[in-house]
């Protein structure tokens, strides 16, 4: 069963039971209520680029009813890491889902071979084609 919770111009969906078992040969189990996934732009960050005080009070109720808030996200870690710095939130999906840290911990983490970045940059700047990485 899921449930909405409106935040004016964000709405959340969450569920009502969410086990995280860490795949990487960790021993970390948790069990929530549900998971909350938040966007950046125009979601949890507002027009200025700032969580409102509503949205920081979502948070903590989230928080105190035992919901992970995660933050999902094309950006990169630091970026991330200083929004979060703001909240309760320990938990993101970041460079669209090549590294997502659960509870503070690396859950998963995905990189591009260097080799193929050096071809890719090589074959671009040979083109004369913008790069960039």
């Amino acid at each position: 069963m899921s449930q909405n919770v409106d935040l004016s111009y964000t709405e959340i969906v969450y569920f009502d039971t969410l086990e995280l078992r860490n795949k990487n040969g960790g021993d970390w189990v948790t069990n929530y209520q549900g998971v909350c996934f938040f966007d950046l732009d125009g979601t949890l960050l507002n027009n200025q680029s700032q969580i409102s005080l509503d949205n920081k009070r979502v948070l903590e109720q989230l928080q105190k009813h035992n919901y992970l808030s995660v933050i999902a996200s094309g950006r990169a870690p630091f970026e991330i890491e200083k929004i979060m710095q703001e909240t309760s939130i320990n938990s993101y999906i970041s460079l669209n889902g090549q590294y997502v840290v659960i509870d503070g911990k690396v859950a998963s983490a995905h990189s591009i071979d260097r080799d193929l970045v050096r071809d890719v940059l090589t074959v671009g700047l040979s083109l004369g084609a913008p790069v960039s990485c």
